[in-house]
Protein backbone atom coordinates (compact mmCIF):
# COMPACT_ATOMS: atom_id res chain seq x y z
CA UNK A 1 0.00 0.00 0.00
CA UNK A 2 1.36 3.51 -1.30
CA UNK A 3 2.17 6.23 1.61
CA UNK A 4 0.79 9.47 1.18
CA UNK A 5 2.55 11.98 0.04
CA UNK A 6 3.76 14.41 3.58
CA UNK A 7 1.77 16.91 4.71
CA UNK A 8 2.75 20.00 5.34
CA UNK A 9 1.99 22.09 8.45
CA UNK A 10 2.28 26.18 6.90
CA UNK A 11 2.36 28.94 9.65
CA UNK A 12 2.64 32.18 7.05
CA UNK A 13 0.65 30.43 4.18
CA UNK A 14 -1.33 34.32 3.28
CA UNK A 15 2.22 35.95 3.28
CA UNK A 16 4.19 36.83 0.16
CA UNK A 17 6.35 34.03 0.06
CA UNK A 18 4.04 31.70 1.83
CA UNK A 19 1.13 31.72 -0.70
CA UNK A 20 3.43 30.25 -3.17
CA UNK A 21 5.29 27.78 -0.83
CA UNK A 22 1.28 26.62 -0.58
CA UNK A 23 0.93 26.91 -4.12
CA UNK A 24 3.91 24.40 -5.20
CA UNK A 25 3.02 22.04 -1.98
CA UNK A 26 -0.47 21.40 -2.80
CA UNK A 27 0.36 21.25 -6.78
CA UNK A 28 3.28 18.37 -5.65
CA UNK A 29 0.22 16.24 -4.35
CA UNK A 30 1.54 17.19 0.07
CA UNK A 31 -1.75 17.98 2.03
CA UNK A 32 -1.06 21.16 3.24
CA UNK A 33 -2.22 22.39 6.59
CA UNK A 34 -2.07 26.50 7.01
CA UNK A 35 -1.76 28.21 9.93
CA UNK A 36 -3.01 31.72 9.35
CA UNK A 37 -5.09 35.02 11.22
CA UNK A 38 -7.47 35.38 8.16
CA UNK A 39 -8.61 32.34 6.38
CA UNK A 40 -10.81 34.28 3.28
CA UNK A 41 -7.42 36.17 2.70
CA UNK A 42 -5.39 32.73 2.62
CA UNK A 43 -8.18 31.47 -0.10
CA UNK A 44 -8.10 34.78 -1.91
CA UNK A 45 -4.36 35.04 -2.78
CA UNK A 46 -3.97 31.51 -3.26
CA UNK A 47 -6.47 31.80 -5.82
CA UNK A 48 -4.71 34.53 -7.20
CA UNK A 49 -1.74 32.42 -7.79
CA UNK A 50 -3.10 30.18 -9.40
CA UNK A 51 -4.74 27.53 -7.51
CA UNK A 52 -7.79 26.01 -8.41
CA UNK A 53 -10.68 25.78 -5.97
CA UNK A 54 -11.22 21.93 -6.56
CA UNK A 55 -7.44 21.60 -5.23
CA UNK A 56 -8.11 23.98 -2.43
CA UNK A 57 -10.93 21.48 -1.24
CA UNK A 58 -9.55 18.53 -1.56
CA UNK A 59 -5.74 18.60 -0.55
CA UNK A 60 -5.93 22.43 1.93
CA UNK A 61 -6.94 22.51 5.66
CA UNK A 62 -7.07 25.73 7.28
CA UNK A 63 -6.50 26.87 10.73
CA UNK A 64 -7.33 30.20 12.04
CA UNK A 65 -4.98 31.23 14.76
CA UNK A 66 -2.13 34.14 15.21
CA UNK A 67 1.62 33.11 15.65
CA UNK A 68 1.47 35.04 18.83
CA UNK A 69 -0.86 32.78 20.85
CA UNK A 70 1.76 30.23 21.61
CA UNK A 71 -0.91 27.72 22.75
CA UNK A 72 -2.54 28.05 19.20
CA UNK A 73 1.17 27.32 17.89
CA UNK A 74 1.10 23.77 19.87
CA UNK A 75 -2.17 22.52 19.72
CA UNK A 76 -1.62 22.89 15.73
CA UNK A 77 1.93 21.25 15.86
CA UNK A 78 -0.17 18.75 17.76
CA UNK A 79 -3.21 18.15 16.53
CA UNK A 80 -2.87 18.04 13.15
CA UNK A 81 -2.14 14.37 12.77
CA UNK A 82 1.67 14.85 11.70
CA UNK A 83 3.88 11.92 11.39
CA UNK A 84 7.99 11.41 11.22
CA UNK A 85 7.33 8.10 9.89
CA UNK A 86 5.29 9.86 7.10
CA UNK A 87 8.02 12.45 6.23
CA UNK A 88 5.66 15.06 7.24
CA UNK A 89 6.90 18.22 8.22
CA UNK A 90 6.73 22.26 9.41
CA UNK A 91 7.40 25.14 7.21
CA UNK A 92 7.63 28.50 9.35
CA UNK A 93 7.88 32.12 6.79
CA UNK A 94 5.33 34.42 8.71
CA UNK A 95 7.13 37.19 9.73
CA UNK A 96 6.71 40.68 11.16
CA UNK A 97 5.46 42.97 8.13
CA UNK A 98 7.15 46.61 7.64
CA UNK A 99 7.11 49.52 10.01
CA UNK A 100 9.42 52.70 10.91
CA UNK A 101 10.66 51.75 14.26
CA UNK A 102 13.92 52.57 15.81
CA UNK A 103 13.80 50.20 18.57
CA UNK A 104 13.27 46.32 17.95
CA UNK A 105 10.25 46.04 19.84
CA UNK A 106 9.19 42.25 21.22
CA UNK A 107 10.24 39.37 19.35
CA UNK A 108 7.27 37.14 17.35
CA UNK A 109 9.52 34.10 15.93
CA UNK A 110 11.36 33.34 18.52
CA UNK A 111 9.09 32.32 20.87
CA UNK A 112 6.79 31.26 18.38
CA UNK A 113 9.55 28.99 17.25
CA UNK A 114 10.87 27.93 20.64
CA UNK A 115 6.66 26.32 21.16
CA UNK A 116 6.94 24.59 17.51
CA UNK A 117 10.23 23.07 18.57
CA UNK A 118 9.07 21.83 22.29
CA UNK A 119 5.91 20.77 20.43
CA UNK A 120 7.27 18.75 17.52
CA UNK A 121 10.10 17.07 20.10
CA UNK A 122 6.47 15.78 22.24
CA UNK A 123 5.26 14.15 19.20
CA UNK A 124 8.43 12.76 17.92
CA UNK A 125 8.64 15.18 14.42
CA UNK A 126 12.12 16.18 12.91
CA UNK A 127 11.75 18.27 10.22
CA UNK A 128 11.08 22.15 9.93
CA UNK A 129 12.64 25.09 7.74
CA UNK A 130 12.59 28.37 8.90
CA UNK A 131 12.40 31.61 6.83
CA UNK A 132 14.47 34.06 7.79
CA UNK A 133 16.31 36.59 5.95
CA UNK A 134 19.82 37.51 4.71
CA UNK A 135 20.72 39.93 7.62
CA UNK A 136 20.17 36.94 10.11
CA UNK A 137 23.94 36.56 10.60
CA UNK A 138 24.78 33.18 11.28
CA UNK A 139 27.23 33.76 14.31
CA UNK A 140 29.21 30.54 13.13
CA UNK A 141 30.67 31.47 9.84
CA UNK A 142 32.53 34.92 10.72
CA UNK A 143 34.19 33.54 7.69
CA UNK A 144 31.51 34.83 5.77
CA UNK A 145 33.09 37.94 3.82
CA UNK A 146 29.58 39.79 4.14
CA UNK A 147 29.44 39.37 8.03
CA UNK A 148 30.22 42.80 9.60
CA UNK A 149 28.03 44.15 6.49
CA UNK A 150 24.85 42.58 7.80
CA UNK A 151 25.72 43.25 11.37
CA UNK A 152 26.08 46.90 10.34
CA UNK A 153 22.75 47.35 8.00
CA UNK A 154 20.45 44.91 11.33
CA UNK A 155 21.85 47.66 13.73
CA UNK A 156 22.01 50.95 12.05
CA UNK A 157 20.44 50.88 8.49
CA UNK A 158 17.60 48.64 9.02
CA UNK A 159 15.48 51.17 11.00
CA UNK A 160 15.73 53.68 7.53
CA UNK A 161 14.61 50.38 5.75
CA UNK A 162 11.30 50.15 7.86
CA UNK A 163 12.64 46.62 8.56
CA UNK A 164 14.33 46.88 11.82
CA UNK A 165 11.41 44.77 13.86
CA UNK A 166 11.34 42.31 10.92
CA UNK A 167 15.38 41.61 10.75
CA UNK A 168 16.05 42.06 14.98
CA UNK A 169 13.46 39.35 15.22
CA UNK A 170 15.22 36.87 12.55
CA UNK A 171 18.97 37.80 14.41
CA UNK A 172 17.73 36.50 17.60
CA UNK A 173 16.03 33.48 15.87
CA UNK A 174 19.05 31.97 14.02
CA UNK A 175 21.55 31.57 16.82
CA UNK A 176 18.78 29.93 18.78
CA UNK A 177 17.94 27.41 16.51
CA UNK A 178 21.84 26.20 15.88
CA UNK A 179 22.34 26.10 19.83
CA UNK A 180 19.20 24.58 21.18
CA UNK A 181 17.10 22.76 18.27
CA UNK A 182 20.29 20.50 16.67
CA UNK A 183 18.24 17.75 17.77
CA UNK A 184 15.85 18.25 15.39
CA UNK A 185 16.36 17.94 11.60
CA UNK A 186 16.15 22.27 11.06
CA UNK A 187 16.85 23.98 7.81
CA UNK A 188 17.06 27.93 7.50
CA UNK A 189 16.73 30.29 4.28
CA UNK A 190 18.16 33.27 4.14
CA UNK A 191 17.03 34.73 1.26
CA UNK A 192 18.02 38.41 0.15
CA UNK A 193 15.49 41.41 -1.30
CA UNK A 194 12.64 39.99 -1.90
CA UNK A 195 9.82 41.62 -4.74
CA UNK A 196 6.71 40.60 -6.15
CA UNK A 197 8.14 39.85 -9.55
CA UNK A 198 7.91 37.36 -12.46
CA UNK A 199 9.78 33.85 -12.06
CA UNK A 200 13.82 34.62 -13.04
CA UNK A 201 14.10 31.22 -13.35
CA UNK A 202 16.07 30.02 -16.83
CA UNK A 203 16.39 26.85 -18.86
CA UNK A 204 20.44 26.96 -17.28
CA UNK A 205 19.86 29.01 -13.94
CA UNK A 206 17.27 28.24 -10.80
CA UNK A 207 17.08 29.69 -7.22
CA UNK A 208 19.80 27.68 -5.18
CA UNK A 209 22.27 27.67 -2.02
CA UNK A 210 25.03 30.25 -3.25
CA UNK A 211 27.67 32.03 -1.27
CA UNK A 212 26.19 34.91 -1.57
CA UNK A 213 22.54 36.33 -1.81
CA UNK A 214 20.98 37.52 -4.94
CA UNK A 215 20.00 41.39 -5.43
CA UNK A 216 16.59 40.46 -5.62
CA UNK A 217 14.14 37.14 -5.15
CA UNK A 218 11.19 36.71 -6.83
CA UNK A 219 8.44 35.28 -4.11
CA UNK A 220 7.21 32.78 -6.63
CA UNK A 221 10.58 31.37 -7.31
CA UNK A 222 11.75 31.41 -3.56
CA UNK A 223 8.25 29.75 -2.61
CA UNK A 224 8.92 27.06 -5.25
CA UNK A 225 12.57 26.43 -3.27
CA UNK A 226 11.06 26.49 -0.23
CA UNK A 227 8.58 23.51 -1.00
CA UNK A 228 10.88 21.24 -2.58
CA UNK A 229 14.03 22.20 -0.32
CA UNK A 230 11.89 20.95 2.91
CA UNK A 231 12.50 17.75 1.72
CA UNK A 232 16.03 17.78 1.20
CA UNK A 233 17.93 15.87 3.38
CA UNK A 234 21.32 17.48 2.31
CA UNK A 235 20.19 20.64 3.94
CA UNK A 236 19.33 19.25 7.24
CA UNK A 237 21.51 21.78 10.14
CA UNK A 238 22.48 24.46 7.28
CA UNK A 239 21.39 28.45 7.11
CA UNK A 240 22.07 28.66 3.52
CA UNK A 241 21.77 32.08 1.51
CA UNK A 242 20.28 32.24 -1.71
CA UNK A 243 20.60 33.07 -5.24
CA UNK A 244 20.22 31.94 -8.87
CA UNK A 245 22.55 29.49 -9.69
CA UNK A 246 23.38 27.15 -12.19
CA UNK A 247 21.04 23.94 -12.64
CA UNK A 248 22.74 20.57 -12.03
Amino acid sequence: RRMAPPKVLLFGGSGQTGRYVAKFALEADHDVIAFVRNPDKLRSVLGEVGVSPALMQDKLKVLEGDLTDLNAVRSAVRDSGLSHANGDVIIECAGKPKAFQILAGKPMLLPAVRAIAETMREIGLKRVLIQTGAMSVDTRLYRDPSYFFKTFMVTFMSPLMCIKGMVSDNHALVPYVYREMDDLEWIVSRPGLLAEKPSKKTDAKALGVARSEAFVTSFVDLGEWTAKAVFNADLVHTAPVLAYVKRK
